[in-house]
């Protein structure tokens, strides 16, 4: 709860803490009191203890490493903190392990040092602080975890004269759209500052002061004599993986590399060694439940894993969990959990922590619960029940981290958390909020399983509603025919309901027809895709005519749609009117909310590179192509869990255009980091993003032949056809045509490299399999398809003779 008191001539109060909605006030009077002793805003740095876990010195309050690499961001936060505003708020956004929170100290210090107040705060915890006349700032990390508090703070501050300077610092993975609603609700649209800081990874000579400082650091904690490393070998692990360039990476292989100066730490991948020293977490936590002649060695890594879900789990709720045999957390009966847990160094606060960072606690989490899987999902649950919001937030990025950061597919914590809400309507009710948004990538499973179950209570009108979610998060996770057939009934109820009352339902309707259109391409049904979509299209316009500020941004979707159907029947011309149209309006929806409507037309201006392309304005499609991959970056660096896919397919789409405008060595960096987003996309989940993979490793393998790397091309395009041979099996109708386009692709890269024989059948094959196609639509793109490959099948044969 906040009471500011502002006195320009001295310090003043100001307290926090919650009230009985999760977040207090503030207090805008003279007179207004705090609500407790007053307290320095403090950084919460912490002194190493000797041989400390590696949680521990890992994470930022440690301060293992010197802080380097940052000036720009430092620069920009300093700009911020000296603008005329006398209130005013900022995200510094980026992905896990980037080094947000040591970004945001090493800046409150500077700002400690010239008489400011400066540092974190918690807005679930009571407390008061002094500000400074001189300036104040709060930084607060993990905002998303307590949006009702964050609504709260905005709607006080509003409330509050702006005598005194205060600056307030939000520290999240999330973009900065997806925060425009809560902002735009409690009026502090005014407060803001619109540009966000993207924190991103650490590269060059940065990257190699930071490993060194943090390995001499090790060295010294550990009394171990380091190995030193070369600048070289260094720089080039870091452009190895992905993840590598990332602050805690670098920082997490100079550890390992000094608690282990016998072994190559530049052998390991990133995620190999979070798993190494993970590893050596969890035989430290079995040595002390050894020790204390605990039978389960496991019940302090157990015991952790919930704290790393639940943020926070107090003693007296870890004795009650204890308590439940279907946990099997495996405390002895007659123990004292708190003495135990005091004894293992786990608690503070009289509650045991969640680990950190977060990259670390996904993977130690998911280590811990797989060692005891049937016992995991109850344990998931049991960590989520107090705090459902914040918990799911929590879940969302460590299964994301684990997932798609780390690569762990074997168990994932989102199935276990689908399993423990199964057939459970209850526990279905608690969660629901997660159904009816996009979800984590890691937490898909999960909205399934709750739309499935809430479908068996579910009254008609709320059953169409249901099916719609459930066919997005079907379709999202590549059931192409569940989210179809979920799609369908949802388009009947909601004609049905509309039919009887207009005026309320058809925007229902005009939106399950909408998603059924997608869902027919899916799984192939152009025709029908087409048909469906103007219908979505013809009402939305009504309905936009009538109310535009409503309903502008959804005939901006449908017409983006409407166009993707028309291109694949062939209707270029009319794909590219469609499509102009829905940037347009997007464009002008940006402009005046682009917190909220940014990745809408970056999603519009890489199908209109893609209609530009196909009517020939090569210099067009690539002016889009580029500014939507610049679009998708942004928002990707910020919100990697929502956006990744979106920079994926830009990237893919942007090699193309590269290509056709002669930028080879272009072409192909777009492509290749296509290709490595998609396959960590793919291994993760392999129905949604197979299909993707696929597309890029044949536009690789183009971009490899065209640089005259044919065993790279030939390498890349056998994988693309192997993929979508097996996608065509189990979906014909939706894949053949693709298999018959790598197939294409084969035969040109086998003829390139005079395998004249293998050609002729790549041909030959791919011309069976998408005549019945080009039958059925003529003058379609099947048909264009046809004639290019018994065009490249003759010059096979012809090729073959002059053997």
């Amino acid at each position: 709860m906040f009471a500011i008191n502002f006195n320009l001539a001295s310090y003043t109060g100001l307290s926090v803490g919650p009230s009985v909605t999760a977040v207090g006030y503030i207090r805008p009077t003279p007179d207004a009191q705090p609500s407790g002793p007053l307290a320095d805003l403090v950084i919460p740095w912490q002194k190493p203890t000797q041989n400390p876990a590696v949680f521990a010195l890992l994470s930022w309050h440690t301060e293992i490493s010197d802080f380097t690499g940052r000036d720009a961001q430092c620069e920009e936060l300093e700009r911020w903190t000296t603008t005329e505003h006398p209130f005013s708020m900022k995200f510094l956004t980026g992905e896990g392990g980037v080094g947000k929170s040591r970004l945001a100290a090493h800046f409150a210090r500077q700002l400690q040092q010239r008489d400011w107040a400066a540092g974190f705060i918690d807005l679930r915890k009571p407390g008061s602080f002094y500000l400074n006349k001189e300036g104040t700032l709060l930084v607060i990390d993990y905002p998303e975890e307590n949006r009702e508090g964050v609504a709260e703070l905005l709607r006080d501050l509003r409330a509050m004269e702006q005598n005194a300077k205060l600056r307030i610092l939000f520290l999240t993975r999330q973009p900065i759209e997806s925060w425009q609603p809560l902002i735009t609700d409690c009026n502090a649209l005014t407060l803001l500052d619109i540009v966000p800081l993207d924190l991103g990874g650490i590269a060059g000579p940065a990257a190699y002061d930071l490993f060194n400082s943090a390995q001499e650091k090790a060295a010294e904690i550990y009394d171990i004599a380091p190995t030193p490393v070369s600048k070289e070998d260094l720089l080039d692990w870091v452009l190895r993986e992905p993840e590598n360039h990332r602050a805690l990476f670098i920082v997490a292989a100079a550890v390992q590399s000094a608690l282990h100066p016998e072994e190559d730490v530049f052998g390991y991948k990133g995620r190999e060694v979070i798993d190494a020293l993970v590893e050596r977490e969890i035989a430290n936590l079995r040595r002390i439940a050894e020790s204390r002649k605990i039978r389960n060695k496991d019940v302090f890594a157990r015991t952790l894993a919930v704290a790393a879900i639940a943020d926070k789990v107090p003693i007296d709720l870890i004795g009650e969990l204890a308590a439940r045999e279907e946990l099997e957390l495996g405390f002895p009966a007659d123990s004292h959990i708190g003495d135990e847990l005091e004894t293992a160094g786990l608690v503070v606060d009289g509650a045991v922590q969640a680990p950190k960072p977060d990259i670390l606690a996904a993977a130690f989490t998911v280590k811990v619960l797989a060692s005891k899987s049937k016992a995991a999902p109850e344990i998931i649950w049991s960590a989520l029940s107090n705090d459902v919001s914040g918990s799911l937030e929590r879940l969302g990025r460590l299964s994301f981290d684990a997932e798609i950061t780390l690569q762990m597919l074997e168990h994932r914590l989102g199935q276990w958390l689908a399993d423990a809400l199964e057939d459970n309507v209850e526990r279905c009710e608690a969660l629901k909020a997660l159904s009816w948004a996009a979800p984590p990538i890691g937490l898909l499973s999960t909205a399934v399983v709750i739309c499935k179950t809430l479908l068996t209570v579910a009254a008609e009108e709320e059953r169409a509603a249901i099916l719609n979610n459930l066919s997005a998060h079907l379709g999202a996770l590549g059931d192409t025919t569940g989210a179809l057939e979920a799609g369908k009934e949802a388009v009947e109820i909601c004609r049905k309901l509309s039919d009887a009352t207009p005026q309320r339902c058809l925007p229902d309707l005009a939106m399950s027809i909408n998603n059924l259109s997608n869902r027919l391409r899916d799984v192939g049904d152009t025709s029908g895709a087409l048909k469906t979509i103007r219908e979505a299209v013809e009402i939305y316009r009504r309905l936009s005519d009538a109310t535009p500020q409503r309903y502008l941004p959804d005939l901006a979707m449908s017409l983006n749609n409407l166009s993707n159907h028309l291109s694949a029947m062939g209707d270029t011309a009319a794909a590219l009117a469609a499509i102009r149209e829905a940037v347009e309006i997007r464009r002008k929806l940006s402009d005046a909310k682009p917190r909220r409507y940014l990745r809408d037309l970056a999603m519009s201006l890489n199908n209109l590179s893609a209609h530009l392309s196909a009517v020939g304005d090569r210099a067009g499609a690539l002016e889009a192509g580029k500014e939507a991959v610049e679009t998708c970056r942004k928002l990707s660096d910020a919100s990697p869990q929502r956006c990744l896919p979106d920079l994926a397919m830009s990237l893919n789409n942007l090699s193309a255009y590269m290509g056709a405008a002669c930028d080879r060595a272009g072409a192909l960096e777009a492509i290749k980091e296509a290709v490595e987003i998609y396959r960590k996309l793919s291994d993760a989940t392999p129905r949604r993003y197979q299909p993707d993979l696929a597309t890029s490793l044949n536009n690789l393998s183009t971009d490899l032949s065209a640089a005259g790397n044919t065993a790279g091309a030939l390498e890349a395009i056998e994988e693309a056809v192997e993929i979508r041979r097996k996608l065509s099996d189990a979906s014909p109708q939706r894949y053949l045509p693709d298999l018959a386009t790598s197939l294409g692709a084969l035969g040109t890269v086998l003829l390139a490299r005079s395998e004249y024989r293998r050609a002729h059948e790549a041909f030959a094959e791919g011309i069976e399999l998408v005549r019945p196609f080009a039958s059925r639509f003529p003058a379609s793109p099947f048909e264009k398809l046809l004639k290019n490959l018994t065009s490249s099948l003759e010059r096979a044969r012809k090729a073959g003779q002059g053997e």
